[in-house]
């Protein structure tokens, strides 16, 4: 669990029904934020994860509606910013959770644009990152989203604004 995961849920104060977008996005070769979610029950609803269950044949599936450009883009930010993450979460995240594996659109490709559109999107109502403050993740959202509403441990969060829901 990242230090002051709770806490930020907590400063947030976020109604029920609000959904978050967690960086790193969970995925299914990276489910760490799953994991925080379910042990915590925060937040109630986040971006990202995928589907296990029965097909249309009832057997065995997997399947999601795979990571957006965007998302991945966030995800490559938080692995290049590992500097400033704790060893232990550094240390779990698959090569496979960043753009640079076949089939992944390249990052150049995610403008700050295609960002807030895909933001808007999602419909969340904030932004939480595994991050420290002066990472590359933490200055890329801070330039994104304006000065964060939380701060604690190795956790930072944006509120988003009505405009970009």
């Amino acid at each position: 669990m990242p230090a002051g995961w709770s806490a930020a849920f907590a400063a947030l104060r976020l109604p029920p029904s609000a959904s978050v977008l967690v960086v790193p996005i969970p995925m299914s070769t990276f489910t760490e934020p799953l994991r925080w979610q379910a042990d915590t029950g925060e937040p109630r609803s986040l971006v990202g994860g995928y589907f296990m269950g029965p097909d249309q044949h009832g057997r065995g599936y997997i399947d999601g509606s795979g990571t957006p450009p965007a998302g991945l883009y966030l995800n490559a930010m938080w692995i290049f910013s590992q500097a400033g993450l704790p060893r232990a979460l550094a240390a779990g995240a698959p090569p496979n959770a960043y753009p640079g594996t076949t089939g992944y659109v390249p990052v150049k490709s995610v403008t700050n644009t295609k960002m807030r559109k895909q933001i808007r999107a999602w419909r969340v109502s904030a932004v939480v990152a595994v991050t420290k403050p002066g990472t590359r993740l933490a200055r890329y959202l801070t330039d994104l989203l304006g000065k964060p509403a939380v701060t604690t441990g190795d956790v930072i969060a944006w509120r988003i604004p009505a405009r970009l829901r």
